[in-house]
This record gives structure tokens, sequence and C-alpha cells, in this order.
């Protein structure tokens, strides 16, 4: 990149080398919070590790679009590949023997078969990862389709595109913050996937570029309250044993379902327009909102529940159980 002679076979390879290392990195890292704090502490670390992700992950796009705008697409790909001796060092200081380690599991033969296994019997865990698989495929091209708004419909450059994902980054930092401060609900969830799609129907009618900013603030906001409840709650309400594996799953479907449906919001934006493929996702996410929180009623209506208690992030929640115990709320 920095000598201008990068192809388009050279991006597919760093894409390939970055998604493997991803595919590992992930979970683990996720898995690893809960060695950083005590038991009782781990729901509000969860929720500040899902909020300092996706919120990277809409910062780092909109610094990139003012850098490239001043400085071109080489001295970029430096600066970022010089970011990560951050975390390097970081993990290095680290004191080993101030950190909470939890009880490893030895390996043995079925131990992913179990995760799937533990997974279907959680119908709260089967709705969330129905619900981020749909939203992640067709919801989530944000970068792909703020970029192909930016400037095929409103006439902008790279500048542009970066102050659309400052925008989307303000109303992330707001929900993801707000979502921190709460016990991670599925009914939040829920709520913030229908609030997330209804805010990209209205971005893709959005009559002008600024409008189109300003509305990107509450999709950002619906997005992170999705997402950082969603994950806070699969990491949470999972037992310690299977935290790991549950999350591989979690981040397979999270990262794993925007590669599929990008063809498809890339030919339909292509096609039909930029407003058609923001409006398509923003469809699908409030649709499968919808449906998610239909399942969750259904599934719960009229059934004994009881107060699970999940000791070792010190909370209680509920799950639909045949004993006869005091029925409360499961969402």
């Amino acid at each position: 990149v920095l000598t201008g002679t990068g192809e388009l076979w050279h991006q597919y390879i760093l894409a390939f080398i970055s998604g493997t290392i991803s595919a590992v990195d992930t979970p683990a890292r996720q898995a690893f919070v809960g060695e950083l704090v005590p038991h009782e502490k781990m729901a509000n670390a969860v929720a500040l590790n899902a909020t300092a992700f996706h919120t990277a992950r809409l910062i780092g796009p909109a610094s990139a679009g003012f850098f490239i705008d001043w400085w071109g697409i080489g001295p970029v790909f430096l600066i970022d590949a010089v970011m990560f001796m951050a975390p390097v060092i970081a993990l290095a200081l680290m004191r080993g023997d101030q950190l909470y380690p939890r009880t490893l599991v030895p390996r043995a033969p079925g131990q992913l078969r179990e995760s799937v296994v533990y997974v279907h019997s959680r119908t709260d865990i089967r709705i969330i990862l129905a619900l981020i698989f749909v939203v992640s495929a067709l919801g989530m091209n944000f970068q792909m389709t703020s970029a192909l708004m930016a400037t095929t419909v409103f006439g902008k450059a790279a500048g542009s595109f970066g102050i659309l994902s400052t925008f989307m980054a303000v109303g992330s930092i707001l929900g993801s913050t707000g979502a921190a401060r709460r016990a991670p609900r599925l009914r939040i969830i829920l709520m913030g996937a229908a609030f997330y799609g209804t805010a990209e129907i209205l971005l893709a009618l959005s009559p002008s570029y600024w409008w189109f900013a300003l509305l990107s603030i509450p999709t950002g906001f619906g997005m992170l309250t999705m997402n950082t409840s969603a994950s806070a709650l699969v990491q949470t309400r999972t037992d310690p044993d299977k935290r790991g594996r549950v999350m591989a799953l979690y981040s397979l479907v999270f990262l794993g379902a925007t590669p599929i449906g990008s063809p498809l919001i890339g030919w339909v934006g292509t096609t039909f327009g930029a407003r058609w493929s923001i409006l398509v996702g923003g469809i699908a996410s409030l649709g499968i909102a919808l449906i998610c929180g239909a399942w969750a009623m259904i599934h719960w209506k009229g059934r004994v529940v009881r107060r699970r208690s999940f000791p070792w992030v010190g909370i209680e929640a509920d799950s639909s159980v045949d004993a006869p115990r005091r029925c409360v709320d499961p969402l």
C-alpha cells in the first residue's frame, strides 16, 4: 500500500489472515475478561469490554476517513499496524498474580458438540444467536452502506464518510454506556434491535447528507444497545466451564454472518441503489426483532419459571424449568 503497488488479491489475502486470527482471538479475549475482575464485578466488566469493542469498530473507520482524506491510504495502514503494539504491551505488563484464574476444563473429545447441545438447551441464548445472525448479516454493513450513501447519493469524499462514522460513533457510545449501566436482559436486546431496525429504515429515507448524519446517532444507539447487552448476557449467563466455547459460537455468528450478507447487500446497492441496501437491512433487523420477541413470549407463556442463580457473576436471572417454583418474568 505504501509503494502504491497493492492489488485486489493482496486485500483478499490480508482479509483471510485477519479473519483467521480473529476467529481465535475474539472468543479468547472475551473469555479472558472473567479473569481480570472478581466474580461479583464480572457483569459490568463484560459490558464495558463489549462497549470498548463495538465503539472501536465505529471510531476506527471514522478516524480512518479523515486520515485518508488528509494523508492517503498508505500512512493509515502504517498507523493501524503500529497501534497493534498497544494491546501487546498492555498484556505484557499485566501481573499474573493479580488475575482471577478460573478452573481449566481438560480437553476431551466431543467438547464442541457438548457446547452446541448446551446452547440448544438454552432458549434465551438461541434467541440471541438467531437475532444477531440476521442483524449482522443484513443490517450491520454500515461501513459499506454509509460509504455508498456518502459517495453515490450525496456526492461526498472520504472525509465526509468519516463524519458519518463519527455521528454513528456518538450514538454508539451513548447506547453502549447505557447498556453497561443496566443488567443485561433479553427484552433490552430485542428492544435495541427493533429500535435499530426502525432507525435504519428512517436512515434510508434521509433527504440530505446532514439528515443522514443526524439519524446515524439513533442508529448507532440502537445497534450498540443490542450488541453490548447481547454479548454481556451470553457471557454472564453461560456456565464458566463452557464460556469460552459458547463465546466462540457467538463470535462465529456475530463475525461470520456479515461476510455472508455483505454480497447480497452489495448486490442490492448496486442494482437498486444505496438507499435500498440500508432499507433491506432495516426491515430485516426490525422483522427478526419482532419474530424473536414473539418466539420468547410463546415459549415462556404459561410456563413455570424459576429464578436461576449465576453465582460466578453475583446475579440471578430467569430460566424455564419444570420444577414448581415462583413465577417470574423471563424477559
